[in-house]
């Protein structure tokens, strides 16, 4: 299945969603970012490179709470920088080309394939602090521009009354896409 993806990438990956998953005390759940990536990536570019769509939309919607990493000092700056500069959508936007490109090098079925890719990639990233933002701690939407958090408090950091049904859209999706091409 994963044929072409390096296995020591793919381990790092698994790794640092896992390792993400730990540590984002004050966001949306990664596994919730990654459901909704996957989701995104099959709607958009599923049905042109397959199954891995799911996958790689998953890793790229985690890619923003990767700043978890990233020592800011104290708890207070930790919590306060992780939903600024790598939420921001000025800044996701500018790095979309970059991750779109970078994922129509992981298989040479994919190169030209980019700006599919970018349109996905783009949509997963921006969605990510969207939907961080639907909660109570607020997200810097418009880092650097602005520092206020935008919060809209309508969803819990671990909501899977969101989260389970989105994850059977995208499971129902990949089982039927086996099925069909058991069928032709």
């Amino acid at each position: 299945m994963f044929r072409g993806l390096n296995a020591k990438a793919l381990n790092f990956i698994a790794f640092a969603a896992l390792r993400t998953s730990l540590c984002t005390k004050f966001t949306v759940d990664s596994l919730t970012q990654f459901v909704l990536g996957a989701a995104l990536a099959e709607a958009t570019i599923g049905h042109r490179v397959g199954r891995l769509a799911a996958l790689m939309g998953g890793i790229v919607a985690t890619l923003p709470d990767l700043d978890v990493f990233v020592p800011f000092g104290d708890p207070v700056s930790d919590f306060t920088y992780h939903r600024s500069a790598t939420h921001s959508l000025l800044l996701l936007t500018l790095a979309a080309p970059l991750v779109a490109w970078l994922i129509t090098r992981f298989k040479q079925s994919w190169r030209d394939d980019f700006k599919p890719w970018l349109l996905t990639v783009w949509l997963v990233l921006i969605t990510h602090p969207l939907l961080d933002s639907l909660t109570v701690y607020g997200t810097q939407l418009l880092w650097p521009l602005s520092e206020h958090p935008f919060a809209v408090g309508s969803i819990f950091i671990i909501d899977p009354l969101y989260t389970l049904p989105l994850l059977g859209a995208v499971i129902t999706a990949q089982l039927m896409r086996r099925t069909e091409r058991g069928a032709s």
